[in-house]
């Protein structure tokens, strides 16, 4: 276990992509600066704002060493995260949205959560500038395996399950991943390659990070095809872990948001996935009982 003076020289890397927030990016970077924990390396990535946000972050950056700049042209959000990937330096890897904003004490409270993990994964509040929305669900104070990570992925926990930005990784976890760029869902990629073998998650049951809602936010946009994409990849993964329920369970998962949404063009990764489900356990009466409590039975057939 580390010591508290050991502790306070570790590096903790926090990631921040940047594109068009300059109403929000003040309040981000403030927040991030005034962590208690003070060995951090802040890396932005401006991802070809046309705004003032790129003259922000220069600012930013000749005000205090710890801030380094990335300039890109505009690629998206995975591209921005992946360059940030590849400048990070820490032990710890942190990943914060330029449009959100995170509890001076988050940094500290999680390096001391993850000790003996490999994640730490802490409460959020979603704001919409006037007004909070706490998450009321307990997150309990025993650690997580993946075993329980999943389970709680395909219960009442998958937004906090989900996304990269409440949570303290280490860094070896990416060494040999990145975000898919082009795709609106990355989180749902990049959780399905991070979540597994025997990895643990220590969880703190404390809000310290507030995300902002916003009209034109990915969490309030109708779903793309990307989403049905990121679990069919994600099946695959699991049927070469020889993890054949986590499998079944993401089938019934996938097909069940197919039909839920109403995708255009779903027809296609419909009968791909229904494909998946067979081939896994097309012997058995037990996947077509399933597909009836899903209420899956002839539609798009």
């Amino acid at each position: 276990m580390q010591t508290c003076t050991e502790r306070r020289f570790v590096m903790v890397s926090i990631i921040v992509p940047v594109y068009n927030v300059e109403q929000y990016l003040p309040e981000c970077l403030s927040s991030i600066l005034c962590q208690t924990y003070k060995d951090i390396e802040i890396i932005l990535v401006n991802d070809g704002s046309t705004d003032r946000s790129g003259e922000l972050c220069r600012a930013t950056v000749e005000s205090d060493t710890r801030v380094s700049l990335i300039e890109q042209k505009n690629k998206g959000l995975s591209a921005a995260r992946n360059a940030g990937l590849d400048r990070a330096s820490g032990k710890y890897i942190m990943f914060v949205d330029s449009d959100d904003y995170i509890s001076p004490y988050i940094v500290e409270t999680l390096l001391k959560s993850i000790e003996g993990a490999d994640m730490a994964m802490c409460r959020f509040c979603i704001t919409d500038g006037d007004r909070r929305f706490e998450n009321s669900v307990d997150f309990g104070h025993e650690p997580w395996s993946m075993k329980t990570f999943w389970k709680m992925y395909y219960g009442d926990f998958h937004r906090e399950s989900v996304v990269v930005w409440n949570k303290l990784y280490k860094a070896e976890m990416f060494e040999n991943y990145r975000f898919p760029v082009g795709k609106i869902y990355e989180d749902e990629f990049m959780i399905s390659h991070l979540m597994q073998g025997d990895r643990t998650i220590n969880m703190c049951d404390d809000v310290l990070y507030y995300y902002r809602q916003r009209p034109n936010s990915i969490m309030s946009k109708r779903r793309t095809l990307d989403f049905p994409e990121a679990l069919m990849v994600r099946i695959h993964i699991f049927e070469d872990t020889g993890n054949h329920k986590l499998a079944m369970r993401t089938v019934l998962y996938a097909l069940y948001d197919i039909l839920l949404n109403n995708y255009s063009n779903g027809k296609t990764y419909y009968r791909s996935i229904l494909d998946m489900g067979f081939r896994l356990k097309m012997k058995t009466p037990v996947f077509v009982i399933k597909l009836f409590r899903y209420k899956l039975k002839g539609f798009f057939l």
